[in-house]
Formats: C-alpha cells, structure tokens, sequence
C-alpha cells in the first residue's frame, strides 16, 4: 500500500500540502458518469396535485445518474444528487484520494490535509453523540460532503452528519451539504484550526443549521446556529458534562457526560 512521506504511527495526524506538492503516484481516475440536465431538485412520482414544495425546486445540476429513492409526505420520490463541481483542483484531489484510499483527506480551498488512523478517543467521542442522535435522525459519518457555493476547491468529510431520516437506505457517492441539518466535528490535536475556523466558515455558507465542535483538548462543546453568508451569527460554549440543547427540528439535548479530554 502507498504511504504518504512521514506519516507513519497509528495516533491521529493531519497534514496540509496544495495539489501541487502532493507525492509522485501513477494515476487513477474514479468514474463519475455525470450529466447536466434541467431537473427538479427531487423528481416525484405522485401525481401533480400532491406534490409537495420539496418536489419542484428545479434548477440546473451535473447530477450522478445513479439516484435515491426517497419517501417524504406519504409518497416516493428520486432524489438526483448533485457532484461536485468538477475543477482541476478537484479532479487532483480525487486522484490523490484513489491513490492513498486508507488515509482520511479533506479538501478546503485547494488544499489538502491528511490525516493517519483515527485515534480511540476521537472515535469514542464521535460515537458518543451519534449514539443519541441514531434513533430518530439519518446519521452519516465521514460522508463526502458537497456544495455547488464551495466552486469545487472544498470537499469535506465531517466525523457526524445528520440529514431527515428519509435518507435511510440510500447509497449516495456525495452527500449534499445543503440537506445537512446538524454537522459535528471532533478537535483534532495536530490541525484544530480547520474544525474551529476553516470548517465554520464552510458549513455557515452552505447553510447547515447546526455545527458542533466537541473539543477534546479544552473540554468544551461548541454550537453553531442561525447560519448567514460565512458565519453563524449565534454560539453556545458548553464544558464537557453539561446539556447541549439543539433546537428545531432536531430538539433535543445532548448528554455530553461521556466526553473526556485528550
């Protein structure tokens, strides 16, 4: 198996390198098979007078021909889920990506970062709020994440995701950022800027509701909400062991006695 140069170990480390800088590899293309058509957002199968307003934002998207079938309002739909943008900075990731399939890369702004096998305590913490999300929501975790506003410099794979519950089941290559209701990131000790400034700053523009941090190495949780442009414009810092409470429409409160720091 390839290695990326001085990643060795089995602790969690991230690294960052441009497209440019990444390591000598021979090539390997992932197929897309996309097309761009006029479509609706979800392409429903009731008839016209129950189409609900999820069923006809129509816009133009390169859309993956495999799609997703969908129940919402008491009827089926297919979702189409768009790609992402596909730029020279994208097509390299991608690259890169298929050539070193066991390391965890992100893309932000052009840039790469890397990271080795995730550590115990991250995957402990991650579990940790999944476990109490599960049960009612659809949650994903290191799902590639897509937004047609990202301009295909930024593809990311959140630690948690969660979307309605009437995603269950399907087998999507990407994940639309912009159906994504509550993100969560876990701290990483070596690249802790992207979770608490670089990743803010992404999920804010795409509009997801709620971002989490759970950050190990202060002990603390942090959530975001009421996204607008870049930026959330409300935050609420929590220590480990107190409730974190999540409201619409996930509204809920999160036990966070479990968490622990680094």
């Amino acid at each position: 198996m390839p290695r990326l140069p001085g990643l060795g170990g089995r602790a969690l480390a991230t690294r960052r390198m441009t497209l440019n800088q990444r390591p000598n590899f021979e090539k390997r293309y992932r197929p897309h098979d996309t097309h761009t058509r006029r479509c609706p957002a979800l392409a429903c199968c009731a008839p016209d007078t129950v189409h609900s307003t999820d069923c006809v934002r129509g816009r133009t998207r390169t859309a993956t021909l495999a799609e997703a079938r969908i129940t919402r309002g008491g009827h089926t739909m297919t979702a189409q889920m768009e790609s992402p943008v596909q730029t020279e900075e994208m097509r390299r990731f991608e690259e890169f990506d298929a050539a070193f399939p066991d390391y965890h890369a992100e893309m932000i702004d052009g840039e790469v970062y890397v990271s080795t096998v995730v550590s115990s305590p991250h995957g402990n913490m991650v579990l940790t709020i999944a476990s109490q999300l599960v049960s009612q929501w659809f949650v994903m975790t290191e799902v590639d994440t897509v937004y047609d506003g990202w301009h295909g410099k930024t593809l990311l794979r959140p630690d948690l995701a969660v979307a309605h519950p009437s995603y269950r089941g399907t087998r999507l290559k990407q994940f639309p950022a912009d159906e994504i209701i509550l993100v969560a990131e876990v701290v990483s000790e070596s690249n802790p800027e992207n979770d608490t400034d670089k990743k803010v700053k992404k999920y804010a523009l795409a509009g997801i509701p709620y971002y989490l941090i759970v950050n190990p190495i202060e002990g603390k949780c942090l959530l975001y909400s009421l996204p607008s442009g870049d930026h959330y414009r409300a935050s609420l810092e929590t220590d480990f062991g107190e409730p974190v409470p999540i409201g619409e429409p996930i509204d809920m409160t999160l036990d966070t006695k479990a968490l622990y720091t680094y």
